[in-house]
């Protein structure tokens, strides 16, 4: 059974050896190292328009308009599904 040790704001656990603590240690600066770098930054997708007006049209026509984008985050973006409005 653990016990929570209570102090100067530094939380211990008995039974946590150095090696663990120092580990523990070492995994919390990664993450933060991550955080600050932008290790963790996401996709985002920056269209050039989200809307196009065909006008008026017959019926039976094919329409087609070409919407530009490109991914400014710092991760690879990943299309899934793309659908009509």
């Amino acid at each position: 059974m653990k016990r929570h040790i209570s102090g100067d704001h530094n939380l211990k656990w008995i039974g946590d050896t150095p090696a663990r603590m120092k580990i523990k240690k070492i995994s919390a600066f990664i993450i933060f190292f991550f955080v600050l770098a932008g290790g963790c930054d996401e996709p985002r997708a920056q269209f050039a328009g989200i809307t196009h007006d065909f006008g008026l049209t017959g019926q039976n026509r094919e329409l087609r308009h070409i919407f530009r984008f490109s991914n400014t985050g710092g991760s690879p973006l990943i299309i899934q599904k793309i659908h009509a409005g």
